[in-house]
């Protein structure tokens, strides 16, 4: 998707991380104003921002193009090997994502992970997203755990600190 964005973009990779931070700003503006709208329609609709602040010409089509290289992303090759181990040491394992249901399937499907998780939930279901201290509450909830038992893994700071606000453990990757 990097890819794909840089070139839209002339070789401007920097763009790929405005992108995320305008995907991030908008899906906080939809919950702060308790209008939910879904994760991907969110990041194409950021994506037109940027293409027309930098005067490119696109349409909703060829910004949801765009972002499909995100569905086929492949993991780390640590990834698959060390879920196995957690779960096979007795972990469930929960993938808890702002991308939509059908997004989180197909991603990790793709990636061949979607055999280790016990629960794949979204944020679509209950219409807010994360690091909204209320969507690691139901995440907890719906593994039927406390807050305080579960250890929440992610790769952004942002999500890390919504973990710590409700009491689970974390680690940053």
């Amino acid at each position: 998707m990097k890819v794909a964005i840089t070139q839209l973009f002339d070789g401007h990779s920097e763009i790929t991380a405005l992108w995320f931070e305008t995907l991030l700003h908008y899906s906080l503006v939809s919950t702060v104003s308790e209008e939910y709208y879904n994760f991907d329609e969110i990041g194409a609709a950021a994506l037109l921002m940027l293409a027309h602040k930098f005067g490119i010409d696109m349409d909703v089509e060829r910004a949801r193009n765009v972002l499909k290289p995100m569905l086929s992303a492949q993991p780390y090759p640590d990834v698959l090997p060390s879920l196995k181990k957690l779960k096979e040491s007795g972990f469930r394992i929960a993938a808890l994502t702002n991308s939509s249901k059908k997004s989180m399937e197909t991603q990790l499907k793709n990636a061949g992970l979607d055999i280790i998780f016990d629960r794949m939930m979204s944020v679509e279901e209950i219409g807010m997203y994360k690091p909204k201290r209320d969507v690691y509450q139901w995440a907890s909830r719906e593994m039927g755990t406390r807050c305080e038992q579960s250890l929440f893994v992610a790769a952004h700071g942002w999500d890390i600190a919504g973990a710590q606000s409700v009491g689970m453990k974390t680690a940053f990757i």
